[in-house]
């Protein structure tokens, strides 16, 4: 946290800690808030207009709330995202920003074009829509495969 604390002050940009902060409203002048503490990102993707989501993260918490979510390249198809990860770039609900000009980019497009950011928002939910059930999907082929096992038993 340090070394971010540093950067960012290198470059002058009026940032807080978090951790650092007192429940009283963040100064207006704090341009940057830097998130380093634990179980709050769901309230801040609330009030977000866009999120960024690390890689391996939980991208599916932001869609919730209706926010376009870019992320960045180089997830592990290892890790438990992973699948969700490549259903949603596939559908193009997720975009993606290797530099940090391709995020500003993004950005100000869904800012500055409020009737993408609604379209963006609307073949997202119908993706996520087609994605649900999959509990149900998962139970029926379980008692399937179960029951041709028992069958064998006999």
């Amino acid at each position: 946290m340090q070394m971010l604390r540093n950067y960012l002050d290198k470059r002058g940009l009026p940032a807080a800690l978090r951790s650092t902060l007192a429940e009283v409203p963040i100064a207006a002048q704090t341009a940057c808030l830097v998130l380093d503490t634990m179980g709050e990102l769901r309230d801040f993707y609330a009030a977000a207009t866009v999120a960024h989501v690390g890689v391996d993260h939980n991208v599916l918490e932001p869609l919730t709330f209706g926010k376009p979510v870019t992320v960045v390249p180089g997830w592990d198809t290892t890790y438990p995202s992973y699948p969700v990860y490549r259903v949603l770039m596939d559908s193009e609900a997720l975009m993606e920003a290797a530099q940090a000009g391709d995020l500003s980019n993004h950005w100000l497009r869904l800012m500055e074009r409020p009737e993408q950011y609604r379209e963006r928002m609307l073949a997202t939910s119908d993706t996520l829509t087609a994605l649900r059930g999959a509990v149900a999907k998962h139970l029926t082929q379980m008692g399937q495969f179960l029951q041709a096992v028992q069958n064998d038993r006999k």
